[in-house]
């Protein structure tokens, strides 16, 4: 989804991190980012690349945190993802 940075910052526990408000009280997070390609404050594409893999944070080797937030509360970014060979 297109959005704008809000926030990019680094935490303890999730490494360095993005924020990106969608509009209203939606956001998505990502955690435990490496090489951030992007500003605050920044407009947003969707699809458009914003940080690598990591692996800062408390968690050990390389992945990502991902995090959907929709009208202020965390909901399961699953229900949000289609796959090209999805049909949901």
């Amino acid at each position: 989804m297109p959005g704008k940075v809000e926030r990019i910052g680094n935490d303890q526990v999730l490494g360095d991190y993005i924020l990106i408000n969608h509009g209203g009280e939606n956001y998505t997070l990502y955690a435990q980012v490496d090489g951030i390609k992007v500003a605050e404050g920044a407009d947003l594409k969707a699809g458009e690349v914003i940080a690598y893999v990591g692996s800062g944070g408390e968690v050990p080797g390389y992945g990502i945190h991902f995090e959907v937030h929709e009208n202020g509360r965390l909901v399961d970014p699953l229900t949000k993802i289609k796959r090209e060979d999805q049909k949901w």
